[in-house]
């Protein structure tokens, strides 16, 4: 029986918000739910998006339920009226007015109405600007009468670098500027790379101000955005309409020798029949055991039949070590003597904080393994550490639905993976960095209680997320190592051997088979065989793409479509290709390629979040010298 598509994409019958093209005179945008999207004048995002959004006291971010929308063209503008609701609490009722006119001039207002006394970190409009304006030109207006005149940082600042801001305008291309003002309290503005979103944000309200406060029944809050543009720029270079072509891996430069690894858990290593098979479909794959305190309950029979079976170093994480009271450093004394006995001495231990007691104490411990600091949290926590210690590396994780759960924010929010790893570079230089485990889901959260969630929604900073084991999950993955690895990266960690992961299909789905591996895992799978690693060029923004090296054949491609509009790829080099794509996977819920011959003009065809690899091209004759399509994971 095939799966609906929707499933086979996304992992979920939850359908995504439809998405309403606009026009304001020069500018289009996109209206998705009570979002604003993509903000562009001749090809050039001017603003990333406007949105009034509450965070719960977990800073948690339900999606606005939209229950009424109009919407009419007038001119060469639009009017836009919502009705929606926010499910916090009893409820906060959202009145949306959204205005375009013809000189690209937008007005967006809104009036909230909580049902019931509710308590919120912060609830309020949002103006995101596009990381592509980083370095460009910016005027901040602030609420005493003052102008700040600076640019937009390319490195990620760890705080606020404006306060108390009434209006902002920014250069958004060359000699084109940008502006918005705002309405109804006193506004903030931030990197939101701090989270892994490829965006800056001007947000209400001010973090100086105390929280979690108290949104009072019945009591409406109202703010409002304006936006204009005050110059048109010439248009963007028109490569996005181009067909990105296959650029031959260049031999001699160098790449990434790759360390990927996994996650692992107490309870993971407790389902000893089946973890065997799991780390063996993803071998030679390091395994990252993470442990809440020193004194966690573990199976070190398991660990040490998965490590082998992983072939192989691995690293231990823990999260809450003390070193500094008798009993903290006995505790770690203890599992260090016991990881030894069982002959799994970790190759690289992180612990958190890293004091120099703690180093100390680990080095004494676990002599001639690598020790890190950082954080067991996002990258917003290790870019506030003023100081590392004398560590050998750092470490954070990511995840890709801090501030929302919709489709486009994960794999937009790509783009901003080599930056935190440069800002570690220039404020620790010399400590190499390791990242992970990270995947789409937000597995632990620094900022409270987490939002429930049984995996099969969108659900912003929840624990799963239906798409790590769908197709989605798969051009993810593959996006997220690309970006570590044009930072430089060589040591990249991904969730996780937990069922509701996304590598491996879950028992329910495939009760014959509990070491399917799912899309993502497939894909993972070939990085993991990889010798070394190299971002592909010419591809585009819109594809992600990496050489695998081989001491055993050629480069093979590994490419990946980030969306869910139809993209090609040119090549000209004569690879044969096998292609995971929907129609692949529609009867099969295990990881399916599908031979895939190149189109017209040495096209492939990259169906909505499709994933491909290449191989070299096998012919032999059958007549009029047709050519065989061989395809496998070799």
């Amino acid at each position: 029986m095939e799966r609906p598509e929707g499933v086979v994409l996304y992992g979920t019958t939850q359908a995504p918000d439809d998405a309403v093209a606009l026009t304001a005179g020069p500018v289009t945008l996109r209206l998705q739910g009570t979002r604003l999207a993509a903000l562009c004048v001749a090809g050039h995002e001017v603003w990333h998006g406007v949105a009034f959004l509450y965070r719960d006291a977990g800073w948690g971010t339900p999606e606005p339920r939209v229950l009424r929308c109009t919407h009419r063209v007038e001119g060469e503008g639009f009017v836009v009226d919502i009705e929606a609701l926010i499910d916090a609490g009893e409820g906060i009722d959202l009145q949306l007015h959204i205005e375009g006119s013809a000189d690209g001039r937008l007005r967006y207002e809104a009036a909230a109405t909580p049902r019931a006394d509710l308590l919120t970190q912060r609830m309020g409009l949002c103006v995101m600007h596009p990381m592509s304006a980083m370095a460009r030109p910016v005027e901040v207006a602030h609420d005493d009468g003052r102008t700040s005149r600076s640019t937009l940082p390319e490195l990620v600042p760890p705080w606020p670098p404006f306060t108390l801001v009434r209006g902002v305008r920014h250069a958004y291309a060359d000699d084109a500027w940008a502006g918005c003002r705002l309405a109804g309290g006193s506004f903030e503005f931030e990197d939101q790379r701090n989270n892994a979103d490829a965006s800056f944000k001007t947000y209400f309200r001010p973090n100086a101000m105390p929280r979690p406060y108290l949104l009072r029944a019945g009591v409406t809050v109202r703010q409002g955005a304006e936006l204009w543009i005050e110059d048109h720029p010439a248009p963007a270079p028109a490569s996005a309409s181009q067909v990105p072509r296959v650029v031959p891996d260049d031999a001699s430069a160098e790449g990434v020798a790759p360390r990927l690894t996994v996650g692992v858990a107490p309870e993971d290593l407790a389902r000893r029949v089946l973890l065997p098979a799991h780390v063996q479909a993803l071998a030679p794959i390091g395994l990252h055991l993470m442990l809440d305190t020193p004194g966690d309950t573990l199976d070190l029979r398991a660990l040490r039949v998965a490590v082998a079976a992983s072939r192989a170093p691995f690293r231990l994480d823990i999260r809450q070590a003390e070193a500094d009271t008798p009993a903290g450093a006995a505790a770690l004394e203890d599992l260090a003597s016991r990881l030894h006995a069982a002959g799994t001495p970790p190759a690289a231990v992180a612990a958190f904080p890293a004091t120099l007691p703690m180093v100390a104490l680990l080095r004494r411990c676990f002599p001639g393994a690598a020790i890190g600091g950082g954080t067991p949290h996002f990258f917003a926590q290790i870019n506030r550490l003023e100081d590392a210690g004398p560590v050998d590396f750092l470490s954070f994780t990511t995840s890709a639905i801090v501030h929302g759960a919709d489709d486009e924010s994960p794999m937009h929010g790509l783009q901003s993976l080599p930056w935190l790893v440069r800002t570690l570079q220039a404020r620790h230089p010399g400590l190499p960095v390791r990242v992970g485990p990270s995947g789409i889901a937000a597995v632990r959260s620094p900022l409270g209680p987490q939002p429930a969630s049984d995996g099969t929604r969108r659900i912003a900073l929840a624990r799963r997320d239906p798409r790590a084991g769908a197709l989605y999950g798969a051009a993810w993955i593959l996006g997220h190592v690309a970006g570590w690895v044009a930072a430089g990266v060589n040591d990249i960690g991904l969730h996780g051997l937990g069922e509701h992961e996304g590598l491996f299909v879950r028992s329910d789905v495939a009760p014959d088979d509990a070491a399917a591996l799912a899309p993502a895992g497939a894909v993972l799978a070939l990085l993991a065989r990889a010798s070394g690693l190299r971002c592909a060029q010419g591809l585009g923004r819109h594809i992600a793409g990496l050489w695998l090296r081989s001491h055993e054949g050629p480069p093979r491609l590994l490419v990946a479509n980030l969306g869910p509009e139809p993209q090609m790829l040119r090549d000209a080099g004569g690879h044969d290709w096998a292609v995971m794509d929907a129609k692949a996977l529609r009867a099969a819920p295990r990881a399916a390629w599908r031979p895939q011959p190149l189109e017209a003009s040495d096209q492939l065809p990259l169906a909505a979040y499709a994933v491909a690899h290449s191989m070299p091209r096998r012919t032999r004759p059958t007549g009029e010298g047709a050519t065989v399509l061989r395809t496998g994971m070799h």
